[in-house]
């Protein structure tokens, strides 16, 4: 079976377990932090992945790393994961659990990229102006981007709403050289 198969398999139980005890949020918010650590710690994530190490040493790196700042739903989810050789993939099905959770709760995720760190009051409006244009709900995640001069650039599935400074020039350059722009 596919990596894809058994970490849709995997992530959507985990996520029908979270919906039955009115968990998801905390159990989101547990995935985010692995996967947070992942990213920040590719080391560590090549020791989870590593087909060599025997399960019961990496599970016990796991724990060491992550017991204190885990739910008690989402160590036994991680355990089961381990107790079925898994382990290997799980990052896939974190990264997995995410999407598929947001599918199930109608939420779209959003990446947007700006050249300056937006204020706690700007993402609130940034976000309440995005979703009445998508309308949907969002989770928006913003990165700051030293190519973009001013503006954003917002990335919703395969949309990408470019309003950077880059683009709206590049918009009027090409308006220029098609003849299309009076400076009168």
């Amino acid at each position: 079976m596919s990596i894809r198969k058994v970490s849709v398999k995997y992530a959507d139980s985990l996520v029908d377990v979270s919906f039955e005890k009115k968990i998801i949020d905390k159990i989101a918010t547990d995935v985010r932090f692995v996967l947070k650590t992942f990213d920040d710690n590719q080391e560590l994530l090549r020791i989870m992945e590593n087909p060599i190490l025997k399960s019961d040493k990496k599970l016990a790196i796991f724990n060491e790393i992550f017991v204190n700042h885990l739910s008690e739903d989402f160590q036994k989810f991680v355990q089961f994961i381990f107790d079925k050789k898994r382990e290997e993939i799980i990052y896939s099905i974190l990264k997995t659990f995410l999407e598929r959770k947001n599918v199930k709760m109608g939420i779209a995720r959003v990446e947007v990229f700006t050249s300056v760190e937006f204020s706690v009051e700007q993402k609130k409006l940034f976000e309440s102006q995005l979703e009445k244009i998508l309308n949907k709900k969002l989770e928006l995640e913003f990165h700051l981007d030293d190519k973009i001069i001013g503006g954003f650039v917002a990335k919703v599935d395969d949309l990408v709403i470019d309003a950077s400074l880059k683009h709206q020039l590049d918009l009027l350059k090409k308006q220029f050289l098609q003849g299309g722009v009076n400076l009168n």
